[in-house]
């Protein structure tokens, strides 16, 4: 077999247990390590963790424009993570004798505290997309409503099928069941104005994509067949630069902001882990560090010693 083959192999077998999503970086991951071998005349069965090394070092220290940069610590777990599973999954092939990456260290999670919007803001977002009676304005106001009020991921949010969010009379739900990473269901929430949005956005879902069946919400023309992530966040951009919003805005930002909410309104940490879908409780609490800005200003407001230095 080829490189190329043991790359398809690789995917065609992780296939089942990983998300669309996990699946296609890895073969983006492993096409690039690929490439990489291939300029120092080596294919897989002959990497070696030097190699793998060099690869880190010359891949993450430049762009493709020679300019340094500093690698982000999940995208490199994520690779290093790729690349064991690979390597294991060549030896159980008999394709290599040894893992060659064991001992190359993963680095730490980052500890960046999420960027999230304040409720004012959010305030401002939706008054602005519900005014829009476009088409484009319509499906905007239903998309980011859906983020914000569930906390779906966009990749679960442009997925939706008309099945999932409607009843047996053809109504949205206000519970809906979804699919996450790992093929996992879990039930997430509509609000009213979520509800609203997407039945007023459903009147008028046919002119995306006429006289043609489609079993996505948001049906397009795009090769998945529903709108892509890539254009909800230029969308999501877009409007967040005309009504004065963070430039960082993103889809996932909105994510975010719905966990950030929650847990700041008193909810538990295991249920808010829940309703977000992760597998683990450490990615969750990330948004502790709200909980501590509420007691230190707690703390500053009733305490004595505080008081007697205002």
């Amino acid at each position: 077999m080829n490189s190329s083959d043991f790359i398809k192999s690789f995917i065609a077998n992780i296939g089942v247990d990983k998300s669309l999503n996990t699946v296609a970086s890895y073969e983006s991951d492993l096409v690039l390590l690929h490439k990489f071998l291939v300029t120092t005349q080596k294919s897989f069965q002959q990497c070696t963790e030097n190699d793998l090394c060099e690869y880190f070092s010359q891949y993450f220290l430049t762009d493709k424009f020679g300019f340094v940069k500093i690698a982000e610590a999940t995208s490199v777990r994520r690779k290093i993570s790729c690349f064991r599973s690979f390597f294991a999954f060549l030896v159980e092939q008999n394709a290599v004798s040894q893992n060659p990456i064991l001992e190359v260290e993963i680095p730490k999670k980052s500890l960046n505290l999420p960027f999230y919007l304040t409720t004012g803001e959010i305030d401002e977002l939706f008054a602005y997309t519900s005014s829009k009676n476009t088409k484009e304005g319509i499906r905007n106001n239903a998309i980011f409503r859906i983020l914000y009020s569930s906390g779906l991921r966009i990749s679960e949010c442009v997925s939706l099928q008309m099945s999932d969010i409607l009843d047996s009379n053809g109504k949205v739900q206000k519970k809906v069941i979804v699919t996450g990473k790992g093929n996992k269901e879990r039930i997430v929430f509509f609000d009213k104005e979520t509800q609203f949005a997407l039945e007023k956005y459903l009147l008028i879902r046919e002119k995306y994509l006429p006289n043609k069946k489609n079993l996505f919400v948001f049906c397009s023309n795009a090769k998945l067949g529903h709108v892509s992530r890539e254009a909800v966040f230029m969308n999501l951009r877009a409007v967040a630069s005309i009504v004065n919003l963070s430039e960082r805005l993103s889809p996932h930002k909105l994510r975010h902001s719905f966990a950030t909410h929650l847990y700041q309104n008193g909810m538990d940490l295991r249920l808010l882990q829940t309703l977000l879908g992760h597998s683990d409780i450490s990615t969750t609490e990330i948004y502790t560090h709200i909980k501590a800005d509420d007691i230190k200003n707690t703390v500053e407001k009733f305490h004595p010693m505080f008081q007697a230095k205002k």
